[in-house]
């Protein structure tokens, strides 16, 4: 009796999925390696800490709202978006998950690990004609702190090298990392058709 209820759950589940995607059209699709670049310059500085203020590491970081929005897609309702990681393990939203108006401190993605730190002095140099580079200005203020992100987990079950990475997905409101996702690689965004 007992063996019936997983294989009838199982055909449920196949059936709802086979019924929702049939309603689900795939409207954009970005690897993130080809973005790279883009979502780098979109980023800020964040230094992340756990819920007993110990210090978990300072990255490049944007919110998955901002990934979206850079999509342009004006009718935010009606989209689900699927994050797909390099050993083929994929999650589902819908845009009202990771959006600012629903969570305090909504889901970001790590984009880089910030190196190097800002001194007291940053030499600017001009160039051959009195032109004024600020390049070096510009590096030294995106390495700047610009945000602090206290998550709400106590202690992480996986090693921090493994969850803190390039293309992760850290939910700071979440008391445990069994949603966080590391090493995405494409995005996904489904128009849901009514």
């Amino acid at each position: 009796m007992f063996r019936i209820f997983p294989i009838l759950g199982v055909i449920f589940i196949s059936l709802l999925y086979n019924g929702l995607s049939a309603n689900l059209k795939l409207i954009k699709t970005f690897e993130m390696n080809q973005l790279s670049d883009k979502l780098f310059n979109l980023s800020y500085s964040t230094e992340f800490y756990n819920s007993k203020n110990t210090f978990l590491g300072k990255y490049y970081s944007l919110p998955l709202q901002e990934i979206v929005l850079q999509a342009g897609i004006s009718d935010t309702n009606s989209i689900i978006l699927e994050f797909e990681s390099a050993d083929g393990y994929s999650m589902l939203f819908t845009y009202d998950e990771i959006s600012k108006s629903i969570s305090a401190i909504p889901p970001v993605m790590l984009i880089d690990k910030v190196v190097g730190s800002v001194g007291d002095t940053v030499k600017i140099s001009e160039n051959e004609k009195g032109i004024i580079d600020y390049a070096d200005l510009d590096k030294e203020l995106k390495i700047a702190t610009v945000k602090k992100i206290y998550c709400q987990i106590n202690k992480l079950t996986r090693p921090a090298k493994l969850v803190f990475n390039s293309f992760s997905i850290i939910f700071p409101m979440d008391i445990t990392d069994r949603r966080w996702m590391t090493n995405v690689v494409r995005l996904k965004i489904y128009l849901f058709e009514k």
